[in-house]
């Protein structure tokens, strides 16, 4: 019997040590329809308050017009929009299958707080701090206002654009089509690269459509939502 009371007791322990090596962060704060969806689950759970935890291969999905805040573990943080999908894969491997997701990773000494974000089409790599993801379909927009992020391409090369092209592009455009057809092909010729991964740095953004890569501007809403970090109370007027 004693034997018996031992093994029910160390099963305990093992199960709530486990639940708690598996912690991987919470909601804090929502807006909207917020499911919940545990590793095989179809009808998920309906978020009803902060602070509701989140574990190691929960999927995180907001419904239309739906909002959530969500604090890791280790003090990163991590604003979903409407229609977004979060899946926890690891503690520091998280994925954004659909939607935009705005992120502020915190540094653990000279460690950043995760190894990657995937997506369909790619893995970031965070070496930043402040960043959002907007994923729809094959198409696949990444603006970094701080630090450093490494982009790697899932399978294929990219073909990457270099900046240079799309403004001799448009100053060319001014000029006779004949010629500006000859020269739009050099130009992408010199200024087109097969790379299978890249670099960003701060206050830069980039455009994936499929496999090519383009490098665009940061949208004055994406500028205002990275400031929900600094400034907190904007999630309620929003």
């Amino acid at each position: 019997m004693i034997k018996v009371l031992m093994a029910l007791v160390l099963l305990l322990v093992n199960v709530n040590i486990s639940s708690a090596a598996d912690k991987a962060g919470e909601i804090n704060k929502y807006k909207g329809t917020i499911k919940v969806y545990k590793e095989g689950e179809i009808w998920g759970q309906s978020v009803k308050k902060r602070n509701h935890e989140l574990f190691v291969k929960d999927v995180v999905k907001t419904k239309r017009r739906a909002m959530a805040h969500i604090t890791f573990i280790d003090g990163s943080e991590a604003y979903m929009k409407e229609k977004s999908i979060l899946e926890i894969e690891k503690i520091k491997d998280l994925g954004v299958e659909k939607g935009r997701v705005i992120f502020n990773v915190k540094k653990q000494g000279s460690f950043l707080g995760w190894i990657a974000i995937r997506t369909k089409t790619a893995v970031i790599g965070v070496k930043g701090t402040k960043f959002a993801v907007d994923v729809d379909k094959d198409k696949l927009h990444v603006y970094l206002k701080e630090g450093a992020l490494n982009i790697k391409s899932v399978e294929d090369d990219f073909i990457r654009y270099r900046k240079k092209e799309s403004e001799d592009y448009e100053d060319f455009k001014k000029k006779e089509i004949d010629e500006f057809k000859k020269f739009k092909e050099t130009m992408e010729e010199e200024f087109k690269e097969f790379v299978k991964e890249f670099d960003m740095k701060g206050g830069t953004a980039i455009s994936i459509d499929g496999k090519e890569v383009r490098d665009i501007a940061i949208p004055e809403d994406i500028e205002k939502e990275f400031l929900l970090f600094s400034s907190p109370e904007i999630f309620d007027k929003s």
